[in-house]
């Protein structure tokens, strides 16, 4: 018997075992590493029922979460159910599980997260969730609570992504102000956390959205801002010339800056070179 067939016998066992003691977690990810290895070799159907069994697990483990009100917990177990029975073709149960899910976290943001108790990567998730539905404004106030948690946790890069998060999040549906305030703390992360590089990026993004409104002074500062995390990153050019040329921007200098960004300009990608022409074109 293959290596791999000995393996898929000890995960059916080993399922079995877990659930005979109601570890019906453990025991769906034992299943799904059968249904995964059948799909690999081909066997369509004993995919579907291993997919199926590894679904039926997971749905106790979930219920009896939601029972004891862990509903953090039992709705990530839901949202595997979800992409199961999305998987074995059972579209009508998975939007029934699915809408449960979104139920449950859009009162979590109505309330402001008052009864949250995790961590800030389960908030993460719950971002995520609303951002595929292009639920940006709920997305956004989930990573910018999760941003906070994970502040207190003394996860400065994390807080720094999830800020980012949140300001990817404004700026798609054009809450400016959110988004620089978003992106500011992202980088004031990063740059605690020695992620010089990711710092001196937000700094300057932020820069040229604030150029973009006129707030000259905020840009200045921001630029500094940049050039700093550069320095203290050794972090040369293209990142250090943005800096350079967002300062030239604060303070007037537009020929300047636009002798400096002709220079550079085609190595960034489209939505980048958006924004650094929208600064310029705010002040001609």
């Amino acid at each position: 018997m293959a290596q791999r067939e000995r393996e898929h016998l000890k995960w059916v066992k080993a399922a079995d075992s877990a659930a005979a003691v109601g570890d019906y977690e453990a025991a769906a990810t034992y299943l799904r590493r059968v249904a995964d290895h059948l799909w690999l070799i081909g066997e369509q159907d004993g995919f579907k029922v291993f997919a199926g069994k590894a679904c039926a697990c997971y749905l106790k483990a979930a219920e009896a979460f939601w029972t004891v009100n862990e509903r953090m917990k039992a709705s990530s177990l839901y949202r595997s159910v979800v992409n199961y029975l999305r998987e074995v073709g059972d579209t009508s149960a998975a939007e029934g599980y699915d809408g449960l899910v979104q139920k449950y976290y859009s009162a979590l943001v109505e309330a402001d997260f008052v009864d949250f108790k995790g961590q800030a990567q389960d908030l993460k998730h719950v971002g995520d969730y609303f951002r595929a539905r292009d639920n940006y404004v709920d997305a956004g106030k989930c990573y910018g609570r999760a941003a906070e948690i994970a502040v207190k946790e003394g996860k400065t890069m994390l807080a720094g992504g999830l800020y980012r998060d949140a300001g990817d999040c404004y700026r798609r549906i054009e809450w400016y102000e959110r988004a620089v305030e978003a992106y500011e703390k992202a980088a004031d992360n990063y740059f605690q956390g020695e992620g010089y590089y990711e710092a001196a990026w937000y700094y300057n993004v932020c820069g040229f959205m604030v150029v973009s409104v006129r707030k000259l002074d905020k840009a200045s500062t921001l630029a500094g801002k940049a050039q700093e995390a550069c320095v203290k990153g050794n972090i040369g050019i293209f990142i250090s010339d943005l800096s350079l040329i967002c300062k030239s921007l604060s303070e007037g200098r537009i020929l300047e800056a636009r002798e400096q960004w002709s220079k550079i300009r085609r190595k960034f990608r489209e939505t980048y070179v958006n924004l650094v022409e929208s600064s310029f074109k705010a002040l001609t």
